[in-house]
């Protein structure tokens, strides 16, 4: 008998299958969007995702470019406050 896959997956599995943690998939992936929540049963209490969306979404999230690096700006040399940064 063939192995069939599943096309939905619960939260947990999600998360697995995207190598991040269920607080972190919960949080970075559900909540920025780009991933569809499928809710089942009485009051959507069964909840899953499509494995094509979560395939996308890592598609999408490695060829996005890195976010800007953002310098500290130059402390003054001749401003008095500075000898509270010097240890």
């Amino acid at each position: 008998m063939p192995t069939v896959e599943p096309r939905l997956l619960n939260l947990d599995r999600a998360a697995q299958y995207t190598g991040l943690s269920p607080g972190s998939f919960r949080s970075v992936v559900l909540r920025q969007g780009g991933v569809r929540v499928l809710e089942f049963g009485v009051g959507g209490a069964i909840k899953r995702v499509r494995v094509s969306d979560l395939d996308a979404w890592i598609a999408e999230a490695a060829d996005a470019p890195p976010p800007p690096v953002v310098e500290p700006p130059p402390l003054p040399v001749d401003d008095p406050s500075i000898e509270d940064y010097i240890p």
